[in-house]
């Protein structure tokens, strides 16, 4: 019989690999199922917990009321996260938030709050809140926010104006003792003189401030000359400070 009639006789090395092989497909094939069970069984499971983190302000419960009713017993694969976060975001006070599910029963969310800095009147008389990005949203009273300078004179619908006006909210509160801040009851918008005029909380002075140029060093003067001079002297003799020029302030 010649060499090339012998029948092949397959080699138990080869049989192995292919055996192994399968036992390894037949595994993950295994895994993938069990994957598959523990999501479904996962998102058959009901909400009961919901937690609100990163909270300075507002009160959880004022958040969980406003889901509550379409959240609590539902299943999770009934739930949709972002509809859920953009309900939140309704909350004026409520900047960015992210929920996620937590263990079996409960959904976190993280919120970002909005921090108002000052008052802001439109010209229709409403007092509303404003925050350090110039965004005008509802005035919920709350204590914390019962003492800022309030923003007038200038329309809600001229953004250029109100993020000037932010700008000088801005550095007077970015001071470490906010002297300035805590002395300016009211950042007036004139629009016959294109000024701004800060009406102190002492004595209603007005302070001329001027355009929005310079902001800082005015800022940096009505500080200085209100600690190191104006402090001794009589402030019923006067009716207003100019801090508009380089290097001088004027008394009137």
């Amino acid at each position: 019989m010649s060499e090339s009639t012998l029948p092949r006789i397959k080699s138990s090395a080869g049989l192995g690999k292919i055996g192994a092989y399968i036992i390894f497909l037949c595994l993950i094939s295994v895994f993938a199922v069990l994957i598959w069970l523990a999501q479904d069984w996962t998102q058959k499971q009901k909400i009961y917990k919901i937690k609100f983190n990163g909270l300075t302000y507002l009160k959880s419960n004022v958040l969980t009321d406003s889901i509550k009713t379409i959240v609590r017993g539902k299943k999770k694969a009934e739930l949709d996260l972002v509809f859920l976060e953009n309900k939140i975001k309704t909350n004026p006070f409520v900047m960015e938030v992210n929920a996620n599910f937590s263990g079996l029963n409960g959904l976190d969310f993280e919120v970002k709050e909005r921090r108002p800095i000052a008052f802001f009147q439109d010209t229709d008389g409403e007092i509303k809140y404003i925050d350090s990005l110039a965004v005008v949203f509802p005035n919920i009273a709350m204590t914390n926010f019962a003492d800022m300078p309030v923003i007038t004179g200038i329309e809600k619908k001229d953004k250029q104006k109100l993020n000037e006006a932010i700008k000088i909210i801005n550095r007077m509160q970015s001071k470490k003792d906010k002297f300035v801040y805590n002395l300016t009851s009211e950042l007036q918008y004139d629009l016959k003189s294109k000024s701004y005029y800060l009406i102190t909380s002492d004595l209603g002075i007005k302070v001329n401030f001027g355009k929005v140029n310079d902001f800082e060093e005015k800022i940096f003067k009505i500080e200085k000359f209100w600690n190191k001079w104006l402090i001794t002297k009589n402030k019923t003799e006067f009716k207003e400070i100019d801090v508009r020029w380089k290097n001088q302030v004027i008394l009137i």
